[in-house]
Order: structure tokens, then sequence, then C-alpha cells
């Protein structure tokens, strides 16, 4: 006969393992690791690109933004290209046959009559439907409003500002223009004609993309943000310049427009 009071060793056993049984889950997992401070939208981008084992899905401009179906893109952002100078030492447009398109940078030497640049935009064929190269009506593919039409200046740019922080795209080359500064336009808004102002005679068009300091940004990034409209955007986007080898310079197709002419007064000089 057991003593009053009596408890078996293993009712206490037992009682000890109901009693962290019944512990919280949470209450036995360490606290959550506090989150770096370097993690960032970019960084998450780069590790989902290192996931695919190195294939690029980030979005890009599609030819068909812009252009009839068909097209397709001719030139990524940062091709480096070779320029042969005249007796003065200016850039020569077009080049001679068979001068190197693209080249890397660090494996090729300029000669002393060669120097190279840097393409800071995406180059987009211009084809018909039977395949033939010549000027298309082309869209926005974003939303903006117009604050630059030059067809008549030496690259043909048009300029649509995207958001209220200055950033805008470009397009450059254009042979003839629908729209007015001012005017609203939306991604299926005709703005122009492709052609080949300041391209040497290379029918094709031409986006890039810059931020309210001018400098260049990704024209993929700029133009897939911008093809939402303003209400559908979660913030507006503080765009990384673009950064390139040191000692490249942006291509001809990257410099600003000349400065209109100084006007001629109407009246005759007077006479002493």
């Amino acid at each position: 006969m057991r003593p009053r009071g009596h408890i078996p060793l293993g009712g206490r056993l037992s009682g000890v393992v109901l009693a962290f049984a019944v512990i919280p889950l949470a209450a036995q997992q360490p606290p959550p690791a506090k989150k770096s401070e370097f993690e960032s939208p970019a960084v998450e981008d780069f590790k989902k690109y290192l996931a695919t084992g190195g294939i690029d899905r980030r979005p890009r401009a599609a030819p068909d933004t812009f252009l009839p179906p068909g097209n397709r893109r001719t030139s990524e952002p940062g091709a480096v290209r070779v320029y042969k100078k005249d007796e003065d030492g200016k850039k020569l447009d077009p080049q001679p046959k068979g001068f190197p398109h693209t080249v890397d940078p660090a494996e090729y030497k300029p000669a002393e009559d060669e120097f190279v640049r840097v393409h800071e935009g995406i180059d987009y064929s211009s084809r018909d439907a039977k395949g033939v190269v010549r000027p298309l009506d082309f869209k926005a593919g974003v939303y903006g409003k117009v604050t630059g039409v030059g067809t008549g200046d030496a690259l043909g740019r048009i300029t649509v500002e995207v958001d209220e922080r200055g950033n805008r795209v470009e397009y450059l080359h254009t042979s003839k223009t629908f729209v007015k500064v001012g005017d609203p336009v939306k991604p299926d808004t005709p703005l122009g004609m492709t052609g080949d102002t300041g391209a040497g005679g290379q029918i094709h068009l031409h986006v890039q993309a810059r931020n309210k300091d001018n400098k260049a940004i990704n024209p993929d990034e700029v133009v897939v943000y911008a093809r939402k409209p303003p209400a559908d955007r979660k913030v507006a986007e503080f765009f990384v310049p673009l950064k390139w080898r040191e000692g490249l310079t942006p291509a001809s197709a990257d410099r600003p427009p000349p400065a209109p002419p100084t006007p001629t007064p109407d009246a005759p000089p007077k006479l002493p």
C-alpha cells in the first residue's frame, strides 16, 4: 500500500514531459534575424537573377511597345562603337564600309584616327510587314507629357516626361512628329515617324532615358515603370544613372540638341 501523496517516478517524468509539450512553439524558436540595412529591391532582383542560373529575366521594352510586330532590338545600352575621325579630328558619319560596329573596349585598341563611344539607348529596327526598311509610325509606349519636339534639330528628338521627378524618355532620329509640346500621351499615342535624322542614312528608332540632371538611366527600367498610369505606380522611382568603363564617352546620338540659331534682325542696318 502506497503512502498518501506518493507520486510514482513515471508520473513525475510524464508531468515534466507534459509541461514541455504545452510550451508554445513560437517560444522555442530564435527571434527572427534583423533585416540588413543593405537589403533593397535591386539586391533581391539580383539574387533571383543568380537563382535562375544567370539568365536575365528582368523586364525589357519589347519592340512592339513602340513599333508594329516583326521589328526587333538591334542594339543594347552599353554597346561600344568605334568611330573614324576626319582630318579635323571629328567623327565621320556614316562609318566607312566594313568598319567595326561594336567592340569590346577592354580588347580593342583605337588607332590614332579612331575613337570609341558608348551607346546609351536601345535601337529598334524599322521594317514594314514585308521586311523592307522604311519610316514607320511609332507609339509613345508610356504615360507622360511631351516636353520637346525637335524633328528639325540634328537628331530628330522627341521628349516625353513621365513623372514629377523629371524622369523622361527620348525618341531619336524621327522624321515626322504627330504631337506638340504640352500634349499628354498614353502608351498607344502615335508620337511620330521613324527616320534617319542624325543617323547617317540608317532608318531606325533610338529610345533612351534621362533623369532631371540629364544623366543617362536604364531605358528598360523607365519604360516598364512608365507603361503604368501614374495612379497605378507604387512610388516615383529614383533611377540610378548608368555607369560605363572609364574613358568612354556617350555616343553622338546622346548629345544634347544644338542651341537654336541667333535670329537676324528684319530691319536693315542704319547708315551712318
